[in-house]
């Protein structure tokens, strides 16, 4: 067995729960994460919060967490980076990570 993390944009969710879903994916575990920007990025904001000037580095992502079969892992991950890494460099992190033992 395989553990399967994905980090996503969130705009990509849906889609790529639906496309799981018709392969017969039935428990995706999602969490929502901010992942800092590296320094000198354009995307950077200042913000006001209470009175108080911060600058937003952070953006968030979604993480997709799913335990597959190993002759499954493949397929999932070609879902996973076709649907949610199309837009660019940084859209779409995988890790697959072997699977020792699960318990219910």
């Amino acid at each position: 067995m395989k553990l399967i993390e994905a980090i996503i944009r969130a705009f990509s969710m849906d889609e790529v729960k639906t496309a799981l879903q018709k392969i017969g994916i039935g428990e995706i575990g999602v969490e929502e994460i901010f992942v800092s920007l590296p320094q000198g990025r354009d995307q950077e904001k200042t913000l006001f919060y209470r009175g108080t000037e911060y600058v937003a580095d952070f953006v968030g992502k979604m993480k997709v967490e799913l335990i597959v079969e190993d002759d499954l892992a493949d397929k999932v991950v070609g879902i996973i980076s076709k649907i949610a890494g199309r837009d660019g460099k940084g859209d779409c992190r995988i890790y697959i990570l072997p699977l020792i033992g699960a318990f219910y």
